[in-house]
């Protein structure tokens, strides 16, 4: 039988696995008993609430004892948020399937990048973006310049329009702002995104998120 400091070391190493899942305190329970098989087999279960085992269903919380049959419950609260490891007995049981616990997988897939680096990436091709951009509309200021001579008034419309998509252009990048970064800014803006993010222009004509 194994000692407790064995079974702790077991529940402790697989806990992050559990997420408030029955799947997940199915992996967790399988991962736990492979680490204690010389003690410990999972149990087959036909009925209620399983999950899937080594070419059966069994239990998704629960493992027992080879030598005495007592089971004993391996997740609290097994299928909610508050989920954790644990272990109790349930009592002993003579009537149950065991099914010998199979090797997991012993190199997890690595975690997800930070999501900052997904950002990183967006403000880096916006920034891109917004150079091609700022030539465009210098290109299209030198066009409307031309008209200004000719039709005052169709090139205070243009010009309105010209405004609009270079403030847009800025909102955009500000948006992709992580607290404590700056980022050059293709107009002047002062405001608010999603109602919270404070935008500053100081004189360097850089935009910062003040997270205010």
């Amino acid at each position: 039988m194994a000692d407790q400091l064995t079974i702790n070391a077991a529940l402790a190493r697989h806990s992050h696995l559990l997420n408030g899942t029955w799947q997940s305190a199915g992996e967790f329970n399988q991962r736990v008993c492979y680490d204690l098989r010389d003690s410990y087999s999972l149990i087959r279960k036909t009925g209620g609430t399983r999950c899937s085992g080594p070419g059966t269903d069994v239990d998704c919380d629960k493992v027992i004892d080879k030598n005495t049959h007592e089971v004993f419950d391996t997740v609290v609260s097994a299928g909610s948020s508050s989920n954790k490891p644990g272990w109790s007995s349930v009592g002993v049981h003579h009537d149950l399937t065991l099914v010998e616990p199979v090797p997991y997988d012993s190199n997890p897939p690595p975690p997800p990048p930070n999501p900052c680096q997904y950002k990183q990436h967006d403000i880096d091709v916006l920034k891109a973006n917004a150079i091609e951009t700022n030539t465009q509309l210098r290109n299209i200021n030198a066009v409307l310049s031309s008209l200004a001579l000719n039709n005052q008034e169709k090139y205070e419309e243009l010009k309105l329009m010209v405004d609009d998509l270079t403030n847009f252009i800025a909102l955009l990048k500000a948006q992709l702002i992580e607290p404590g970064m700056e980022i050059d800014a293709s107009a002047r803006i002062i405001g608010h995104i999603g109602g919270t993010a404070k935008l500053i222009v100081p004189e360097s004509n850089k935009i910062f998120y003040t997270g205010e």
